[in-house]
């Protein structure tokens, strides 16, 4: 099946080639979206959605990076491997999710004990935290099972740093 513009000459077709249903452009010679047998499909390079697209789970299989923004080759979200998920900026990961839910800011190696893992070979790791200047800001340990916990913590009101033991008691 051919479509035609104004000129006469056709610009796209679509057909089926070896079981797999494409749409071509005659144009410039390339194939622009295809269906294989398994259901499989693929949009090729230099494609535009200027509204999205939308694609429902189990229904397609897609590439490891899923979101890039039009132009910008450096930004991505991605699927690296199973069960992980990144965050790339200016060409380099930034964020990665394990399959384990560890977070790693800064690195994609991170300890088998540690949570959050930062890591900056360039110069300092640091987290910050701000809160109101009535407020605190607070790191706080603890077990899954115990409500007994300890902290550190820095109070912006009499700007004290507190650390606290077993049953919050304070040190």
């Amino acid at each position: 099946l051919f479509f035609t513009d104004t000129n006469a000459n056709p610009d796209y077709k679509l057909f089926i080639d070896q079981g797999v249903f494409k749409i071509y452009d005659t144009t410039y010679s390339a194939t622009r979206l295809q269906v294989a047998t398994n259901g499989e499909v693929t949009v090729h390079s230099n494609a535009n959605f200027p509204n999205g697209i939308t694609m429902n789970p189990g229904t397609a299989s897609v590439v490891n990076t899923i979101a890039q923004r039009l132009g910008n080759t450096t930004a991505k979200i991605r699927f690296p491997a199973n069960d992980t998920f990144t965050v790339e900026t200016a060409g380099t990961e930034r964020v990665r999710i394990d399959s384990s839910g560890r977070i790693g800011i800064g690195t994609d190696t991170m300890d088998s004990s540690a949570e959050v893992s930062i890591t900056n070979a360039a110069s300092s790791a640091r987290v910050y935290m701000k809160s109101a200047d009535n407020a605190d800001c607070s790191i706080i340990f603890g077990s899954m099972n115990d409500a007994a916990t300890g902290a550190i913590r820095y109070d912006h009101s009499d700007d004290s740093l507190r650390f606290y033991g077993y049953n919050n008691g304070e040190y």
